[in-house]
């Protein structure tokens, strides 16, 4: 069932990315100065919003706040874990604070000032799409975030601790823990991410795979512990970090994979790992829904992460069932008009 996979909610790759595709850049093209990214004008609206009137007071809960012993008590399950970490794999890892992360890493200290101002936007522009302050820290304690400067330490740390073996076209993850727990491991941009000499192209890509990843981060808190499905995860995720990290060309695959994909119904089986290609789907089919009616999507995560199947929840708001969305989703997505 799907309830019972807590383990690694998205292995994102990097296959279809458009080196030199329009974005926020850190402006330098080196890595570890400026921001990458910013709230612009392309974000999507909120996908998780009420629709309350302007100075409405919202009344839904959004998340369970922990407590000052609770976050203090986590806060020491992860130095703790840390150390050991760092002494399995022989890593010298430092560690800083911001309001919301934890940051273990070997990146030059010079570089830490970009992590710090990255991240910190990341949970600004996720927030915001769940309408919430970005004084508010949906986290047990802080999150924790492992930042390697190679590619090869961020496999071991793959495969001794999370336990799944990795190859370089993985850029990040997160491991979601029970009880609200987790953590993020990505590793530093280079040129060989995108095969471009551009840096900036890969600081873009890896600004990306941060947003994309730190949607499920924040998803797993959001409300409750709950996990939601992987199509509505990886859709949510996709359609955050789209939005500010443009890539038209996904409208333009997922157009292709309605014409093309067989069948549809494996992506709604959380036992399943769909390929990278069937990422632009789980982002339209998300689109779809909140253009649909927007306040239903949220009403169904919300059921969703209160406990109820996510195709009976679907069938509540939407009223339609996996079999008959996914053909509804392959109809509209042949007309889009995509140039």
């Amino acid at each position: 069932m799907w309830r019972k996979l807590v383990c690694i909610s998205c292995v994102l790759s990097l296959a279809g990315f458009a080196p030199g595709q329009d974005g926020p850049t850190s402006g330098k093209g080196e890595s570890g100065k400026g921001e990458l990214i910013k709230e612009a004008d392309s974000v999507a609206p909120p996908v998780a919003q009420p629709g309350r009137k302007k100075g409405e007071k919202a009344e839904r809960l959004k998340f369970t706040a922990a407590t000052p012993e609770e976050a203090a008590a986590a806060m020491k399950r992860v130095r703790d874990k840390e150390a050991k970490i760092s002494e399995k794999l022989k890593l010298t890892l430092v560690s800083f604070e911001t309001d919301h992360f934890i940051v273990f890493t070997d990146w030059d200290t010079r570089e830490h000032a970009f992590l710090k101002k990255n991240l910190e936007q990341a949970y600004k522009v996720v927030s915001r799409q769940f309408e919430m302050s970005v004084k508010e820290n949906v986290f047990v304690g802080k999150l924790p975030v492992y930042m390697f400067s190679k590619y090869g330490d961020f496999s071991r740390f793959a495969s001794t601790v999370d336990g799944f073996t990795t190859n370089p076209s993985v850029a990040g993850y997160f491991r979601g823990l029970p009880k609200g727990e987790g953590h993020m491991a990505m590793w530093k941009p280079n040129e060989s991410m995108t095969g471009s000499r551009d840096i900036k192209d890969a600081e873009r890509l890896w600004g990306y795979v941060l947003v994309h990843e730190f949607t499920h981060a924040f998803l797993s808190r959001y409300r409750s512990n709950e996990v939601i499905p992987r199509w509505l995860n990886e859709g949510i995720a996709e359609v955050v970090a789209a939005g500010v990290f443009p890539f038209p060309e996904r409208y333009r695959i997922a157009k292709m994979m309605a014409h093309q994909a067989p069948d549809l119904m494996p992506l709604f089986d959380d036992e399943v790992m769909p390929p990278g290609i069937y990422y632009p789907v789980m982002q339209t089919m998300v689109e779809l829904l909140v253009k649909t009616d927007r306040k239903k999507f949220l009403a169904m995560i919300d059921d969703i992460k209160d406990g109820v199947d996510p195709e009976d929840a679907l069938r509540k708001h939407f009223k339609t069932n996996y079999a008959g969305f996914s053909e509804g989703w392959r109809t509209w997505a042949k007309n889009q008009d995509v140039k």
